[in-house]
């Protein structure tokens, strides 16, 4: 009798113990992650909510900081952004609207405690951008570095998509947003989505939106603002993610803003084509305002990109 006692209080103790540790664990950490010795690339791992872990080094995502006063205070995340070349990023308009101005760039690192830190020199908000009447239109910002980000190789960056998304096409998001704990994710996620006709969402009927939804049972959180929507395979920006409308992930669609990143970069001496296309004034170009840390600009009204989004095929 006794020793049937024994062997039930074991298997009871063994079944609470495996119940608990797929409670503490949630997903299966990937096995070439728990037996990795390469410490400089993994950081502390935890339970990634609404999201995978990203395994491999991926330098274009980048994190919006905000700097505490106090110098023993760490940098704090408080967007997303993708990085298009050596100095510039994009990223959401919104996200330097908010009480904690960003004041630094994240890079280098999958996992936010590892990361290099480059102060802004300048952002540029879309003119048209106005949070008050309209919460999602030309929800998009540019930002520039004061030094270049000279470990960073181009060739490995996403290039902007000029091509109009057809419903149902699907792509790739990654962010640092809040976990279950509520707190900042501290290793970069990813998750997929599947566009949907903009006609179809309410919230998603602005020309330069883009509705999504997550394939994964999945959504975007707080800190996720501001985070690339890229192609399957890393190399295209698709968009900017800019908040959620229900089940519904709303995306600034990069091809309608394709004319606005080339120009502005154009004037302000970092792009410099080799060949002038013919002038064409592009509205959401004429001027632009440049809203940060007391520095504006007026950019000039001649536009050298006179290119229109295509229709790109489904996927």
């Amino acid at each position: 009798m006794q020793c049937v006692v024994c062997i039930r209080v074991q298997v009871v103790i063994s079944s609470l113990k495996s119940s608990y540790g797929k409670m503490q664990h949630g997903t299966k950490t990937p096995h070439h992650i728990r037996h990795s010795r390469n410490k400089e690339e993994l950081c502390r791992l935890r339970r990634v909510f609404n999201g995978d872990y990203v395994t491999k080094p991926f330098d274009a995502v980048v994190s919006m900081e905000h700097k505490p006063d106090w110098w023993f205070m760490n940098y704090e995340h408080v967007c997303g952004g993708v990085l298009i070349s050596g100095q510039w990023s994009v990223s959401s308009a919104h996200c330097f609207r908010g009480k904690r101005i960003i004041t630094t760039v994240g890079v280098g690192s999958i996992c936010r405690s590892k990361m290099l830190h480059y102060e802004i020199e300048v952002v540029f908000i879309h003119k048209d951008y106005n949070q008050v009447c309209c919460l999602f239109e030309n929800d998009i910002a540019l930002v520039r570095t004061k030094k270049i980000i000279s470990f960073i190789n181009s060739d490995k960056l996403p290039t902007l998509n000029r091509y109009k998304l057809a419903p149902l096409s699907k792509a790739i998001v990654f962010g640092w947003g809040k976990t279950e704990s509520g707190h900042y994710s501290n290793t970069l996620k990813t998750t997929k989505l599947i566009f949907f006709s903009s006609s179809s969402v309410s919230t998603c009927r602005g020309k330069a939106l883009i509705c999504g939804y997550a394939m994964q049972n999945t959504s975007l959180l707080e800190g996720d603002s501001g985070s690339p929507v890229l192609s399957l395979n890393r190399r295209s920006l698709y968009g900017i993610h800019i908040g959620r409308s229900g089940d519904y992930t709303i995306i600034t669609s990069i091809p309608q803003f394709y004319n606005w990143i080339m120009y502005t970069m154009y004037e302000y001496k970092e792009l410099l084509p080799k060949k002038m296309p013919s002038n064409k004034v592009i509205r959401c170009c004429d001027t632009i305002n440049s809203t940060v840390y007391q520095m504006s600009a007026t950019i000039l009204t001649r536009n050298p990109f006179n290119a229109q989004p295509q229709q790109q095929q489904a996927e």
